[in-house]
């Protein structure tokens, strides 16, 4: 596999990656300060516009496949290289999904609050 093939499917993954996080979840049960959802809204969104930049999401294509390569062109003989390219990339990964989490939080909240906005529902 090449760079460029590495970084196709990597940057297509983080893409996918990405998508699936911003969906709406499942509204919060109870009823949290309006204060705060209004916090996790604005962060989230923030975020989540972060995440959609394609030059974001072309960079960490890219970073992951250059760590990729780097770790398949290392010698057979360098374990320690190869543990701390997978620590990088377990690192990189990580990073991502806190981001994507904080996105769909931010997504939540702005659920919730569009429910309060609504008013009450009447049950029957």
């Amino acid at each position: 596999m090449t760079l460029e093939q590495i970084r196709a499917f990597i940057g297509k993954e983080i893409k996918a990656f990405v998508a699936d996080a911003v969906r709406p979840s499942q509204p919060v049960a109870t009823a949290p300060d309006e204060g705060k959802l209004i916090e996790r809204a604005s962060a989230g969104a923030a975020v989540r516009q972060f995440l959609e930049s394609t030059q974001v999401q072309d960079f960490m294509a890219q970073a992951e496949a250059n760590m990729v390569n780097a770790m398949t062109s290392l010698p057979l003989e360098d374990d320690a290289g190869r543990r701390n390219l997978a620590v990088a990339i377990q690192s990189h990964r990580q990073m991502l999904r806190y981001l994507t989490e904080l996105a769909r939080d931010g997504r939540s909240a702005e659920r919730e609050l569009e429910r309060l906005a609504s008013g009450p529902r009447p049950y029957f």
